[in-house]
């Protein structure tokens, strides 16, 4: 999430999707949790590309 604070919202994405490959793999169960926010950063970047 640094990375989101500091405005590198791919950075912030490729990082959550790692994670929540790696949720899936170990069959965490916060997966839905970590999927929202991958989910949530990449309405973030589409809205901000849609600004520009």
């Amino acid at each position: 999430m640094i990375h989101r604070a500091n405005g590198h919202l791919d950075r912030a994405i490729s990082e959550l999707e790692l994670v929540v490959e790696l949720d899936r793999q170990v069959e965490y169960p916060d997966l839905a949790s970590d999927t929202a926010m991958l989910e949530q950063v990449r309405d973030e970047r589409t809205q901000l590309a849609d600004e520009t």
